[in-house]
């Protein structure tokens, strides 16, 4: 069961765009449909809803993202609707639509009612997201406007071809057994009118040649329907592959129906002109096809005539490909190249109809089958090569070796079979005489293995359940019926299918199969259950239930949602593959193993969101009472009459006490519902209450504070003693394993410290660090060994700049000293000259006080500079100092720094 994350988010419920997104228009004679109308369709995380005859489209990543940018926002700023996350696409239908198909590449839309079809050209999405309340009308066109009428056979379904060139070809299936193959081209509307390929299958079934009348028959009479062929009425059908890598081939080729009396047919290969297949998967198609028929070649004695004709058309039909067909080569964005091919004419362009195929054992003779989905085999080169690898590719989770096909039917069952000789391509001969010569009666007989019958729903109850595939996981799918969503999971099941025929397919396959058959079960776990409690008006046949979508989305997630009665319902789960997907049932197999089931912890199960009843937000009728009843008293001339009792007043008050009423009992109704939700909701906080207070038990005794080894009798001061008594034995416990790891964590380290040779001590630490830091301060960055075990420290890039700062104390030094030089040459200059003035006037020494102030001035200048230059001599005799200590550590480092470091060094000493 995949892990429910989450239910109904905010930006999906009322009031939302995204819940408006759901809602019908209420035109006057419109119908409820039936359930089981798949009239939601996703593209990504873009969802298409049909509401009547409206078709409306959305992004659940863009609501998700509105909702949270503008809840993120102050509580006090307004919401203001946009009007751009929702649109209609103006799509013109006179019926309500029943079916939404996008095509593969998500360029087009097939719109389906009871009998008619509408190609929609989905214009760009930007264009969506226009902040523009108008309706979008794209390009469309009728499909068929001579065979798709209302005159004509109603349609089943409309299937897009998986593997068609840029999914451009739409098979149509009616009633009557009449497939139609369209391949449509947007430059050419005429495209639509005439099908390429068309077949009557009661005509294919009797056929024994290419040449026969295969059309089918239209009625010419506009009044009447047309009349079905023969036995064959189509209830479901489907491709059996979407054209994944890992596929088979020949699954995305054939096309499966189902009848209305249960019985299943093949069309295989069905093919437009133009089609895509995955890179390599012809080649490995004509390698088995060609080692099939070497085989049959050693063992003709054994092999049937059926076998070796169909072997001999499939290898001309792969060698019609292989040498002549033409194959254009794409390079595609991601360097991905695109093979793409031309149907062949030989050995036919017919298909054969193959089947109908027999169930073992037998499922009743009238299923009334209402959908079917098929599960393709996995490719040849995906088994062999997983073989010999032993894992899966590209997050496959498991393989199929065969096909499965799933059928549900309106009795409520789905019935799960296997086809293990699988189907390949037959073609009808050109003339009958080359069928003549296979007789009918000795052609092998196709069988299926019914694996499971479930109930899925009460067999009383009338419904249509439709399956839907998961785009996460390729043997998982979706069922949808009138009561929720449930998901069914083959996955174990064909693990152990391939793990147990992977070993020797062919010896004790007889014995090991059915053991197998009896050994397979579904999974079944419902996601999505429809409340019960909302009332059904009056005009309601019904309830309205789409068939739910399922998305894999980056920004979404694993999402599905459905509608029910014009309100949405989705689910978040947990990715594939991740450990949340199956995390409960991990857990119970991990405690299950320990032999610990008694603490197993039951969490509460997820609630599923609360709808508020319809009629809260319906439209009552008592609000336009008085102003309907004003209207007629004034037309009778009563309204202006005061206090008269009349005849025609006694109408008028037993309507408005009907109106009133009704509209009382709908709210009590509503209310009703809310006050039993709330109870339930007491109910749930009881029981999770006794929940939490069990596991608090089953803590305590876990870890052994069990108050019930305590004596009872006994006085509270002995219990507490008892509980200090264990705690203390507890921490005793916890305190001697914390020795015992230290002491093993102790011996471990000498050990590796006897390896890897003599610890270093602390000093020995703390000198590194100093000696790190010193050469952090030079330029130099300690990086440790390198990697061929040799010391890496002092790099050639921090030498290079020690040697810079050297040269640039070296430029320094010279410019301090010439600056010293010219200050003393400047300041004797001053005393030479009064030396000699003095000596030349022949002065007393008594001189006047301003004849011996210039003398003064000159010696206080002469000493400062005296003192300066002392000062300067001092400091750069501390600079050499440092320098040459910083010289003797880098060379105990091992660092040479070379002779213009020494040279600098002895200049500053001098």
């Amino acid at each position: 069961m995949p892990t429910i994350l989450s239910y109904t988010p905010r930006w999906l419920s009322r009031p939302s765009p995204g819940f408006d997104a759901f809602k019908k228009s209420h035109r006057k004679g419109s119908n409820t449909k039936l359930h089981g109308s798949k009239t939601i369709a996703c593209n990504g995380s873009d969802i298409f809803v049909a509401a009547e005859n409206e078709l409306r489209w959305t992004n659940l990543s863009l609501l998700k993202a509105d909702w949270d940018s503008r809840h993120s926002q102050s509580a006090q700023s307004p919401l203001e609707p946009h009007d751009g996350l929702s649109k209609t696409l103006n799509v013109k239908t006179f019926d309500n639509i029943e079916q939404l198909i996008v095509s593969p590449s998500g360029e087009y839309l097939a719109v389906l009612t009871s009998h008619c079809v509408k190609i929609a050209l989905l214009p760009d999405f930007s264009q969506f997201r226009i902040e523009d309340s108008g309706p979008i009308k794209p390009m469309t066109w009728q499909l068929g406007p001579d065979v798709h009428v209302v005159n004509q056979s109603p349609l089943v379904t409309a299937l897009w071809h998986p593997i068609a060139e840029s999914g451009s070809s739409l098979v149509t299936v009616t009633e009557d057994g009449t497939v139609r193959l369209w391949e449509l081209d947007k430059r050419n509307r005429w495209s639509a009118d005439k099908p390429s390929k068309a077949f009557s299958l009661s005509k294919l079934a009797q056929a024994d040649s290419a040449t026969a009348d295969l059309t089918p028959s239209i009625a010419t009479d506009a009044t009447k329907p047309s009349k079905p062929d023969a036995e064959i009425q189509v209830a479901s059908a489907c491709f059996g592959g979407t054209g994944a890598p890992h596929e088979n081939v020949w699954s995305s080729m054939t096309l499966w129906i189902a009848s209305n009396q249960g019985t299943l047919y093949a069309l295989c290969p069905l093919l437009p002109a133009r089609w895509v297949v995955p890179p390599s998967s012809i080649s490995d198609l004509g390698a088995s096809i060609a080692a099939r028929s070497t085989v049959l070649d050693e063992q003709a004695a054994h092999s049937t005539a059926e076998d070796a004709q169909a072997v001999t058309e499939q290898l001309a039909w792969i060698s019609e490909i292989l040498e002549t067909a033409e194959i254009q080569k794409d390079e595609t964005f991601d360097s991905e190249v695109t093979e793409i091919y031309r149907t062949p004419s030989i050995p036919s362009s017919v298909p054969k109809l193959q089947g109908p195929f027999e169930t073992f054992p037998y499922l009743d003779t009238d299923m009334r089958v209402s959908d079917m989905l098929v599960i393709p085999a996995s490719s040849p080169s995906i088994l062999d090569e997983s073989e010999d690898e032993g894992q899966l590719q590209d997050g496959l989770e498991s393989k199929s070796p065969m096909d499965i096909i799933c059928v549900a039917t309106k009795h409520g069952k789905l019935h799960v079979l296997a086809n293990p000789s699988g189907v390949e391509g037959r073609w009808l001969p050109f003339s009958q005489v080359a069928s003549i010569s296979i007789n009918k009666d000795s052609a092998p007989s196709s069988e299926l293995i019914r694996l499971e019958s479930l109930r899925i729903i009460d067999p009383d109850a009338e419904c249509r359940p439709t399956l839907t595939p998961d785009p996460a996981s390729p043997h998982s799918f979706y069922i949808t019926q009138q009561y929720g969503v449930s998901h069914a999971s083959l996955s174990r099941w064909t693990r152990g299918l391939d793990q147990e025929l992977s070993v020797d397919p062919d010896s004790g396959s007889e014995f090991r199969i059915p053991l197998l058959v009896e050994s397979s079960r579904v999974e079944l776990s419902p996601i999505i259950s429809f409340p019960a409690n909302i009332p059904q008006e009056a005009d309601s046949t019904a309830a309205s239930v789409a068939t739910c979508c399922a998305v894999d989305d980056e920004d979404v997630g694993r999402f599905v949602v459905t509608a029910e009665n014009e309100q949405p319902h989705a689910v978040e789960l947990a990715p594939a593959g991740s450990a949340l997907e199956h995390g409960v049932d991990g857990e119970a197999n991990s405690v299950g193993a320990s032999g610990q089931e008694h603490l197993r912890f039951q969490e509460p199960a997820n609630r599923a969101t609360f709808y508020p009843p319809e009629n809260l937000y319906s439209e009552l009728s008592m609000p336009s009472l008085p102003e309907r009843q004003v209207q007629q008293f004034s037309r009778k001339g009563l309204y202006q009459e005061k206090d008269k009792f009349h005849s025609d007043v006694v109408p008028a008050i037993t309507e408005a006490h009907r109106v009133v009423m009704g509209d009382k009992k709908k709210l009590e109704e509503a209310a009703g519902a809310i006050a039993s939700r709330c109870e339930g909701l007491m109910e749930d906080l009881t029981k999770q209450v006794g929940q939490a207070n069990e596991t608090a038990t089953k803590v305590e005794e876990a870890v052994g504070d069990d108050v019930a080894d305590v004596d009872i009798g006994g006085s509270q001061q002995d219990q507490q003693q008892d509980e200090f008594m264990a705690m203390d034995e507890k921490l005793e416990h916890a305190q001697q394993r914390q020795e015992d790891l230290a002491t093993r964590f102790a011996e471990l380290k000498e050990r590796v410290g006897a390896v890897q040779g003599r610890p270093v001590n602390e000093k020995e630490r703390q000198w590194m660090s100093e000696i790190e830091a010193l050469a952090r301060q030079l330029g130099v960055e300690p990086s440790g060994e390198g990697e061929d075990g040799n010391d890496s420290r002092g790099a050639s890039p921090n030498k290079d700049l020690l040697m810079q700062r050297l040269q640039s104390v070296q430029q320094l030094k010279d410019q301090l000293v010439t600056e010293q030089h010219q200050q003393r040459s400047e300041s004797e200059a001053p005393v030479e000259a009064l030396a000699s003035s003095s000596n030349s006037e022949q002065r007393p020494k008594s001189s006047s006080p301003s004849t011996a102030s210039p003398q003064r001035m000159s010696l206080r200048s002469s000493e400062s500079k005296k003192l300066f230059t002392s000062q300067i001599s001092h400091m750069l005799e501390r600079e050499s100092a440092m320098i040459e200590a910083m010289r003797e550590q880098l060379e105990v480092l091992g660092l040479d720094i070379g002779h213009g470091a020494t040279e600098s060094t002895s200049a500053l000493s001098s």
